[in-house]
């Protein structure tokens, strides 16, 4: 069986700067902008998993990771895709409780992370936006 610590500890491996989250939430239990910018060791890791072995794991997106990820979120999230034409290219996805987060290689230029709540104001000004949220540098 595979554990959250073998994932972490083969996604550093594969050179993407992961953290804990606390079990059944998104919150690192960690202070986590320092890896934004450097790559946990695998001394670390196993340290975090070992304090909690119930922790999930997030994958910090940007040019630390090499990775940009659209989170898109249930219908909202397909029908502004849908509006605008923007079917994905064969890359890696990941189901999620509201949608599905598709991965792509970072650009290399700076990709500022960006969250559109599902709400009356973002519909009204970035109708094609709804239920898509952008993680990029510091997400």
């Amino acid at each position: 069986m595979t554990t959250a610590l073998d994932t972490a500890l083969s996604y550093l491996a594969n050179g993407w700067s992961v953290i804990p989250i606390l079990a059944g939430t998104k919150r690192p239990p960690i202070p986590w902008k320092d890896f934004q910018t450097r790559h946990a060791t695998p001394e670390e890791v196993r340290g975090w998993f070992a304090r909690w072995p119930d922790a999930g794991l997030a994958i910090v997106c940007g040019a630390v990771s090499g990775l940009v990820v659209v989170d898109r979120d249930g219908d909202a999230g397909a029908e502004s895709l849908r509006a605008r034409g923007i079917t994905y290219p064969d890359t890696p996805r990941v189901r999620t409780r509201r949608g599905e987060h598709v991965y792509f290689a970072h650009p290399g230029a700076p990709v500022e992370s960006r969250a559109n709540p599902d709400n009356d104001r973002v519909r009204a000004a970035h109708p094609s936006l709804v239920g898509l949220d952008w993680k990029g540098d510091g997400g």
